[in-house]
């Protein structure tokens, strides 16, 4: 289905004395794009080297760049299905780009059952002390749960705290130590581009000693 901007819309103007084609100042939609598969994506394009979100139509698929001329390649992901990707080559007349409409099919991702820890934590003295007794656990912000342990597989108390196994949402993550304030974090793990698993990151949580 073709569908163009209304900020796409051009005018060539001939003046009636010299035959001179005057343009309007409108911005002409690069590249439309609509994605078969997912019930919400997100759209990006990427020209001249330079990667920038797609604006979402509220009729229905994006917008992607604005009097982008030259090769642009748009890309679609989504969580739970394999990302997908097409390049275009955008042509220009005498006032403005001609715009391009793209549709990008995506299919499930074949997600399989490794698992992978959201986050690592090392849980640390505020003044360099040695800590003894460190628990670290963790709980989802969007669900109703008691807080679940972390894996330890550090050397040492506080290193290396394996925590939000295969989460793909906000996490609250506490750490715990003998004579130390507890602390929690509100965390949101970053995902691998299918959607399927969290891509571990590193966390340092430092603890303050409880006061006298």
């Amino acid at each position: 289905m073709h569908i163009s901007a209304l900020l796409s819309l051009s005018f060539l103007i001939a003046c009636p004395e010299t035959g001179a084609t005057v343009c309007d100042t409108r911005a002409t939609v690069s590249v439309f794009v609509e994605v078969e598969g997912p019930e919400s994506a997100t759209v990006s394009y990427t020209h001249e080297g330079v990667e920038a979100a797609c604006d979402a139509n509220p009729g229905g698929g994006w917008f992607c760049g604005y009097e982008a001329a030259g090769e642009i390649t748009v890309r679609a992901t989504a969580h739970g299905w394999t990302p997908t990707q097409a390049t275009v080559t955008v042509a220009e007349d005498e006032c403005h780009v001609v715009q391009e409409d793209v549709m990008l099919v995506m299919e499930p991702a074949d997600c399989t059952l490794e698992e992978f820890p959201a986050f690592v934590v090392d849980v640390v003295g505020s003044s360099g002390e040695a800590l003894t007794g460190v628990a670290v656990k963790y709980a989802s912000t969007s669900a109703d749960m008691d807080p679940l342990p972390c894996q330890h597989d550090g050397e040492t108390e506080g290193e290396d705290w394996s925590c939000g196994w295969n989460a793909t949402g906000g996490l609250e993550i506490g750490a715990f130590a003998d004579g130390h304030e507890s602390r929690w974090v509100v965390v949101e793990p970053q995902l691998t581009d299918d959607g399927c698993y969290p891509v571990t990151q590193e966390l340092e949580m430092a603890l303050d000693w409880l006061p006298d």
